[in-house]
This record gives C-alpha cells, structure tokens and sequence, in this order.
C-alpha cells in the first residue's frame, strides 16, 4: 500500500528561507574556524589576527586548488 503525499507536504524548507550554494558555505566555514583557530593559537591580538588570516587564505586557497585538481574527473 503506497502512501500518497500532496506535494506541498514534502517541502519541509519554506520558500522564505535562505538558500546558500557550496561557495559561500565554505567561506562562511572557514571564517568562523579561521577566527576560532586564530583566538585559541596565539596570545597578543595582533598575532591572532595574522594567524587567522593566514588559516583563511589557507583554507580558502586550498579548497579552491582542490576543487581545480578535481575538476576534470568524471564524476
């Protein structure tokens, strides 16, 4: 016996929300782990904010060179 749903019922997003694609995520991520690393790794707060910038750009540029280097597989 096959159960059947009125289509509305299977949205379980409403359609006011916000919808964000991989990019921004991974931005979004790296920021909040970048300022994490950045506050619990160094003391003075000049080094935190050179530490944590140097953690984004990393994040950043390696995700970035990898989704390069994966670009031609077949997926």
């Amino acid at each position: 016996m096959a159960l059947s749903f009125p289509v509305g019922l299977l949205s379980i997003r409403p359609s006011s929300m916000m919808k964000i694609s991989h990019f921004p995520a991974m931005v979004l991520f790296s920021f909040l782990v970048s300022v994490v690393f950045g506050v619990l790794g160094k003391d003075s707060p000049r080094d935190r904010l050179i530490y944590g910038a140097k953690v984004f750009g990393a994040f950043i540029g390696f995700a970035l060179l990898l989704g390069w280097l994966m670009y031609p597989l077949p997926w």
